[in-house]
């Protein structure tokens, strides 16, 4: 099966993606007025902001486990000590076996109280598998790769990601895929995201071509 992210610009064709998931901290802390009375408040920014560089303190990049603090809310007004801040993190995994150690690793910065008289919630997530590369993935690479050089496409290589994808399930159910075979472009999930349209069409070929060989 061919699964159509977006290609890179490189074309290295993806073999294999990490998982990810969500973790939602909540802390509640007491308000003050900032000006008046700012002893009698609990931070629940400043709780968070300890949690912030706990959290990103455990990512492993020789693992491939890492943390990403991705979205921060808290407070109403400057001259308001907050009384909750809110926070995303983005968790990715290289294995499934890595979930649970990712799972102590938040529980225990949630534990962790470093203002007092705040406390902490914590809910997480598994929101993509790992798309692993099995045998029967290369093997189809190895022939798109033998298409590639009998078409003309030029060379091409497998390509290991951190983004998840779709692609994920249909190897774990058993189906070989190779993924982002898609048009090739770049910085996804921004404002400055594009597509070089001319490889939509050779991409196509391409496919078109490995799925008559096979």
């Amino acid at each position: 099966m061919f699964n159509f992210e977006t290609g890179y610009m490189d074309d290295g064709f993806v073999t294999g993606r990490k998982g990810g998931g969500r973790a939602y901290f909540t802390v509640k802390g007491v308000g003050a007025h900032a000006g008046n009375e700012p002893e009698k408040g609990r931070s629940a920014i400043l709780e968070m902001a300890h949690k912030i560089i706990a959290i990103q303190a455990n990512s492993d990049f020789e693992a491939g486990l890492t943390y990403n603090c991705g979205v921060v809310q808290g407070g109403t007004v400057p001259n308001a000590v907050p009384e909750e801040a809110k926070l995303v993190v983005d968790v990715r995994f290289k294995r499934l076996d890595q979930v649970e150690r990712a799972r102590r690793e938040l529980e225990a910065v949630a534990a962790t109280t470093y203002v007092e008289g705040t406390m902490t919630e914590m809910k997480f997530d598994v929101i993509m598998s790992p798309m692993e590369t099995t045998d029967g993935v290369v093997a189809l690479f190895r022939k798109l790769e033998e298409t590639a050089n009998e078409i003309g496409f030029g060379p091409i290589y497998q390509k290991y990601v951190g983004g998840g994808a779709d692609s994920a399930y249909e190897v774990k159910m058993g189906v070989p895929t190779v993924c982002a075979v898609g048009v090739a472009g770049g910085k996804n999930h921004s404002v400055d995201e594009f597509a070089v349209v001319d490889t939509l069409f050779s991409r196509a070929k391409l496919v078109a071509a490995t799925v008559l060989k096979i």
